[in-house]
């Protein structure tokens, strides 16, 4: 994604409003990716069905949802939907844990200062954090906060943000990468990533 490529070479608060605000109106166009890709919308408007069908990955152990990885962005849509509800959007910034442990500190504040009444809920903290889900051997950290945007009580989305710390095993095995990680979802996909890895 050559924009983000440029934008990266910025200040942080540069990015962290690019990733997050950029295209998005908070009345309006709340749940927009940086690359323009909007929740609960139709994956078809965006890729070719032959496109999407060629990048399809499940990665959960359930097959409700799969995943495809386009641009940086690794976008969940519903399985056996005709429709391809796109019902997650996940991005990320490559960084170390110790410096991703100062720079969400940042981008918690942003958020809060966009949306004062948004209800948050913490997921382990800096001093503290939690064993990573995707690491069986319990050795990759992880912590954030999650936002609770209540635009609609029955369908509200959420903004997850992240820092990741995986262990080294991880890292030589996958090629994965510590990283400042920022996750819009659909409360659906929400429910169902608590009720795979307990939130």
């Amino acid at each position: 994604m050559s924009n983000l490529i440029k934008i990266k070479k910025i200040g942080f608060i540069a990015i962290c409003i690019f990733l997050i605000f950029s295209k998005i109106s908070f009345a309006d166009n709340l749940l927009i990716s940086a690359n323009g890709i909007k929740l609960n919308e139709s994956a078809l408007k965006y890729f070719d069905k032959n496109f999407i069908e060629s990048k399809k990955r499940f990665i959960y152990k359930s097959k409700d949802y799969f995943m495809i990885f386009v641009n940086t962005e690794q976008i969940h849509i519903r399985n056996n939907d005709p429709e391809y509800t796109i019902v997650s959007v996940d991005e990320g910034i490559l960084m170390s844990f110790e410096d991703c442990k100062k720079k969400i500190k940042l981008l918690i504040n942003h958020i809060e200062k966009v949306v004062p009444t948004v209800k948050r809920k913490e997921k382990g903290s800096a001093e503290n954090p939690r064993k990573h889900w995707n690491d069986p051997s319990g050795k990759s950290l992880v912590f954030g906060t999650d936002f609770y945007l209540n635009e609609s009580p029955e369908n509200g989305p959420v903004i997850r943000t992240k820092c990741i710390d995986w262990s080294t095993e991880i890292e030589n095995s996958k090629n994965w990468q510590d990283n400042l990680g920022k996750s819009i979802n659909l409360k659906e996909f929400n429910l169902f990533l608590i009720k795979m890895f307990g939130g």
